[in-house]
């Protein structure tokens, strides 16, 4: 697996496209405090699952507010890599 700072800077860049596709900031307070109460010492990988989905969610929901129609994949593609995300 990843060592302990690339994992961790993995959520954070997650957790920053998150809180530019979202407006509810109940679900960034949340994921801001699971981040950053997180062990160093440890790869919480069940963390990095929820907020792997949720950060796909966001940007298709964020998607489909623009268009207001579903996304395509390509298009879900070329806003996850605008924000730093590919290869996540």
């Amino acid at each position: 697996m990843y060592g302990n700072s690339i994992w961790k800077g993995k959520l954070w860049r997650m957790y920053h496209a998150i809180s530019h596709w979202t407006p509810d900031n109940h679900l960034k307070d949340k994921l801001y405090k699971a981040i950053n109460t997180t062990s160093h010492h440890s790869i919480d990988t069940e963390l990095y699952d929820v907020v792997h989905f949720t950060c796909r969610k966001e940007c298709h929901d964020y998607l489909y507010r623009l268009k207001q129609t579903p996304p395509r994949d390509a298009d879900i593609k070329k806003e996850w890599i605008s924000r730093g995300l590919d290869g996540l």
